[in-house]
């Protein structure tokens, strides 16, 4: 049997273009890299096509690269799995020709959201959000949607699916589209669905969902691609808290050798931050003596995400500001916002904690600022707008106005 096994530095479970960033990141610093590709039959020959130009890139950088024809299950322990759970070594995986041996893995594959018993029992066709692409290339007749949603990606298909004709209701979990987005950029955002057609109902849980709160004349319900975190059934000896997988701020989890980013984590699922979790991760890894100080845990704050919505909405760093700090609004050439969370010291300078806004120049001004936070270390002062050469007008007119 040992003669079908083959032994890598990282091996990771991918399907996201996080997983796929982290195999290309680790080949490039010299780690034996093996990505395991989950390959559904059921997507389009399209999609498939450009997945496939995806995973020759990275053959290319000498990541091995192993296609199944599945689609994983919930639990990586019962698809392919074996021994990864145990305490002691070798952490073995076995695929359909051959067994690998990682040092380390990385858990970042989307987990597919699990459909409620209730929405089950309801006798009416579900569509998973990752499916959704799929299913409009090929029907063009407009239907009357239900949307369980609740995340970024299920708020942009929503406005998607009204703006191609279909009668969309649009169910909440909580009051706000999406946690932790600015209110105001929520409020602008809900408004601009409702200008679009979308009925918003709010504070109405998946697991709560009755046929009285779906209309009759539904022909189909998108459920949204919720974060679903790894729980303890994924095996022994792997710890959780609250149903979520504990990790700490490097994103290893209580089995040292195990590491996850994404919808694993229970987090945000946006490609920006699972991608950034993904580097973070293997950085931490590809250490042989690992110090906290060389090696930073990862900054939430210092990401900076984008709904796909039309217009775009983002936002980066701090949003909820104390009371003592201030919020500068500015109104984009093309229609649309930005604000920004400002922090005055006691020499009553000015520095930028955080930022959002709808649009695509706020989109630009945005990223700007993320990108001068992580280049200095720290939030930048006004005046570090001042001395810089900005690329963005928006920028320019917000180290004027301040």
């Amino acid at each position: 049997m040992f003669d079908y096994i083959d032994r890598y530095d990282w091996v990771i479970f991918g399907g996201t273009d996080g997983a796929r960033r982290g195999a290309q990141f680790a080949a490039s610093r010299g780690a034996r890299v093996a990505l395991m590709e989950p390959m559904s039959q059921e997507i389009s020959p399209m999609e498939r096509d450009r997945q496939m130009a995806k995973l020759g890139r990275l053959m290319g950088a000498g990541v091995d690269v192993v296609l199944e024809e599945w689609v994983w299950e919930r639990s990586p322990a019962s698809k392919g799995l074996a021994k990864l759970w145990s305490a002691k070594p070798p952490w073995l995986v076995r695929t359909e020709t051959r067994w690998l041996w990682g040092d380390r893995y990385l858990y970042a594959e989307t987990l597919a959201p699990q459909v409620p018993t209730n929405i089950q029992q309801l006798d009416i066709l579900v569509c998973l959000s990752k499916d959704l692409d799929s299913y409009l290339a090929e029907e063009e007749a407009k239907k009357s949607w239900v949307v369980v949603g609740g995340d970024g990606v299920a708020i942009a298909q929503c406005q998607q699916l009204a703006q191609r004709g279909n009668a969309v209701t649009l169910l909440l979990p909580q009051r706000c589209l999406v946690d932790g987005l600015y209110e105001p950029a929520d409020r602008y955002l809900q408004n601009l669905l409702e200008i679009d057609g979308v009925e918003i109902i709010r504070n109405v849980p998946p697991s709560s969902i009755t046929a009285q709160q779906i209309p009759p004349e539904t022909d189909q319900i998108l459920i949204a691609t919720q974060p679903t975190p790894l729980t303890s059934t994924a095996g022994p000896n792997f710890a959780t808290q609250n149903g979520r997988a504990i990790a700490n701020r490097h994103l290893q989890t209580t089995l040292p050798y195990l590491y996850l980013s994404g919808s694993a984590l229970g987090g945000h699922t946006l490609p920006s931050v699972s991608e950034m979790e993904a580097l973070t991760a293997i950085t931490h890894g590809l250490s042989k003596q690992w110090r906290a100080k060389a090696f930073p845990p990862i900054d939430y704050s210092a990401i900076s995400w984008t709904l796909p919505t039309n217009p775009p909405v983002t936002q980066w760093g701090q949003t909820n500001p104390d009371a003592s700090d201030s919020v500068a609004k500015i109104n984009c050439e093309d229609g649309g916002s930005l604000w920004v969370m400002l922090q005055k010291n006691w020499r009553s300078q000015s520095k930028i904690i955080g930022a959002a806004g709808i649009g695509k120049e706020a989109q630009q001004a945005i990223n700007t600022l993320a990108t001068l936070r992580n280049s200095l270390g720290r939030s930048p002062w006004v005046n570090d707008l001042q001395k810089c050469q900005m690329a963005s007008s928006t920028l320019n007119n917000l180290a004027l106005v301040l």
